[in-house]
């Protein structure tokens, strides 16, 4: 009985932080983070000829872009065609911008053990911040 309690306390909170959250804000200000972290790497390579670390800062900058142009799509979409591209961008931020960044791990690699924490921070941040923009728009 206890558990049924402490089920529906723990449903009821969740549902509650999902609807008091903005969503959208936090979504701007992971884009924005990644987009500038990537920027910052290219600003480096073209100055000291190393990157932040070893993803192609290009190819980040123009994901991110992708990503800010879905979600300000994402009302004009059907809702599977939103899901889709939605579980794609999550798929691709924990495979490349979290897995890759921790299994991979060569110092040499990356500035510094702060940038490579940095990005693994923001891309965490990002698929909490992809996945709970998902739920509440389903």
């Amino acid at each position: 009985m206890y558990l049924l309690i402490i089920y529906a306390m723990s449903f009821l909170f969740c549902r509650w932080i999902m609807d008091v959250i903005n969503w959208v804000l936090w979504l701007d200000i992971y884009i924005f983070f990644a987009i500038g972290y990537n920027l910052c790497s290219q600003l480096l390579l073209d100055f000291r000829g190393k990157t932040l670390a070893p993803t192609d800062p290009t190819t980040g900058v123009l994901i991110m872009v992708s990503l800010y142009l879905w979600f300000r799509l994402a009302p004009n979409l059907s809702i599977l065609l939103f899901v889709f591209i939605a579980l794609v961008f999550i798929y691709l931020v924990c495979r490349f911008g979290i897995y890759r960044h921790v299994v991979s791990f060569k110092e040499s690699e990356y500035s510094s053990r702060f940038s490579w924490g940095t990005a693994i921070l923001i891309n965490i941040c990002g698929v909490v911040v992809l996945a709970g923009y998902l739920v509440t728009q389903i």
